[in-house]
């Protein structure tokens, strides 16, 4: 008769019962780990380092998660299990806010593949400025001249745009699974400055003030 030997990297080390896989508590015992410096905001959830997400999928599971991590059920633990129940809790909502967002999913996934950040390459699509400028000009005159249609209209023009550069994202972030190229890491990056860039002037039009 054979048996089935248990992985010891499963074996929770206070119970000694099944750990599970998740990386921060315990299934059994319910006791909370530290998390390992490899841990990612994907881990927390379960999910595989994609750019695609199923936002749903998301929202059943942080709430799923939530209960693992909340305060009030470590009230009465041990100061070390308090305090990373208040850790992982901070680190979870982090976690949730940026994976739920197309493009700060998309800055944290880039980061993970050792692209470059924002501070280290401001550089954009080529024509893109010139594009954008003269965008803010028409911005500028509506706004000045309090043309809510008009502003209404390129607001839509730019929320278009937006979402063509999310549809872009997605396939180069496609390309980057298959190639891993550092050109396409690269373009990512342009299309992640380029998308920061209208998220801007969208944000500055809704408050009526057009920055020089």
């Amino acid at each position: 008769m054979s048996t089935q030997e248990t992985n010891p990297s499963s074996v929770c080390p206070l119970c000694e019962g099944d750990r599970g896989e998740h990386q921060l508590f315990c299934a059994s015992c319910k006791a909370l780990f530290p998390a390992q410096n490899s841990f990612t905001y994907f881990d927390f959830f379960g999910l595989p380092q994609d750019y695609t997400i199923d936002t749903a999928d998301l929202e059943n599971r942080l709430l799923s998660i939530t209960r693992r991590f909340h305060p009030d059920f470590f009230a009465t633990n041990s100061l070390e299990q308090q305090e990373l129940s208040l850790e992982h809790s901070a680190a979870l909502n982090v976690a949730h806010a940026t994976l739920k967002d197309d493009f700060k999913r998309a800055e944290y996934l880039l980061g993970l593949h050792g692209g470059a950040s924002t501070s280290e390459d401001k550089s954009t699509p080529k024509g893109f400025l010139e594009e954008m400028l003269f965008l803010r000009e028409e911005l500028e005159e509506a706004v000045d001249g309090e043309d809510e249609d008009t502003v209404a209209t390129l607001n839509t023009q730019l929320s278009a745009r937006h979402q063509q550069l999310s549809e872009k994202l997605s396939e180069l972030f496609r390309n980057l699974d298959e190639s891993g190229a550092q050109e396409t890491l690269e373009e990512i990056r342009l299309t992640l400055n380029a998308a920061k860039y209208i998220n801007g002037l969208v944000r500055d039009s809704s408050s009526n003030r057009m920055p020089v």
